[in-house]
C-alpha cells in the first residue's frame, strides 16, 4: 500500500527521532548505511521532507538532518501524505474510474475496510509512539 519511497521515508523520521536533535545533526551517510537505504535516493526523500517541515537540515561540517519535538508529535499521516499522497487510500485498487459502493470493482469491499483501517492506524499514531516502541525493543527499525 505504501510505496518504497514512503517507507524508507518513515523509517528515516523514525530513526531521527531517535537519535538527532537541534544539536545533534546525522549526515546522509550514516542514515543510509545504518536503515541500508541507497544514500542518492534517501537524500530526495529527505530533501521533500525538508522543504515540508518533516525533517530539518543544516549545511556545514555539524550539519546534517534531525527532526525536534514539534515533529515527534505529527502523526505518522503526514510523512505518507507528502511523499505518496493520500489518492491510495481513496483510489480503486483495480485502477477502475469510478469505482464506488453502488458500482464497486471486485476488490471495493474488502480493500475499502482496510484501507481505512490503514489510514486511521496512520492518523492516530504519533512518530513519537512509535520511536518509544523501537527505544523499548518491542519494535524494531533496522533488521
Amino acid at each position: 500500500m505504501l510505496s518504497k519511497s514512503c517507507e524508507y521515508a518513515i523509517r528515516a523520521v523514525l530513526y531521527l527521532s531517535i537519535h538527532s536533535d537541534e544539536d545533534k545533526k546525522i549526515g546522509i551517510k550514516i542514515i543510509a548505511e545504518e536503515l541500508k537505504i541507497p544514500g542518492q535516493f534517501l537524500n530526495k526523500i529527505l530533501q521533500k521532507l525538508v522543504k515540508k517541515k518533516i525533517v530539518y537540515s543544516t549545511k556545514g561540517n555539524t550539519g546534517g538532518f534531525y527532526v525536534d519535538w514539534e515533529i515527534r508529535k505529527m502523526p505518522v499521516l503526514k510523512i505518507v501524505e507528502v511523499v505518496d499522497g493520500l489518492d491510495g487510500f481513496q483510489n480503486c485498487s483495480m485502477g477502475l474510474s469510478k469505482c464506488s459502493h453502488k458500482k464497486p470493482c471486485a476488490f471495493h469491499h474488502t480493500f475499502q475496510k482496510h484501507r481505512m483501517e490503514m489510514f486511521n492506524i496512520l492518523k492516530e499514531t504519533n512518530i513519537d509512539e512509535m520511536s518509544t516502541d523501537i527505544k523499548k525493543g518491542t519494535a524494531f527499525l533496522i533488521n
